[in-house]
């Protein structure tokens, strides 16, 4: 596990996901704390609302099925 998991630092708009995963975003008081996913290298997006105020932290990691070796390694054939 990376050290940047271990922090469970928050993220701003613009910070690119360390690792797939739940994260929680954290609004400027105009609605509640929700979780979402977001899958690693992509971008935070700013809120409508309360624009680079929102801040993503890092809840649960997971693997992107895709990502995943067992699922998305070389040579993967499905056999039925």
């Amino acid at each position: 596990m990376s050290s940047l998991v271990k922090e469970r630092k928050p993220y701003a708009p613009g910070d690119k996901a360390p690792v797939s995963g739940i994260y929680r975003a954290t609004h400027d008081g105009h609605r509640p704390d929700h979780n979402l996913t977001a899958v690693r290298g992509e971008e935070f997006p700013p809120c409508r609302k309360c624009k680079t105020l929102v801040t993503f932290t890092l809840v649960s990691a997971a693997d992107y099925v895709s990502h995943d070796w067992d699922f998305a390694g070389p040579g993967l054939t499905i056999v039925k």
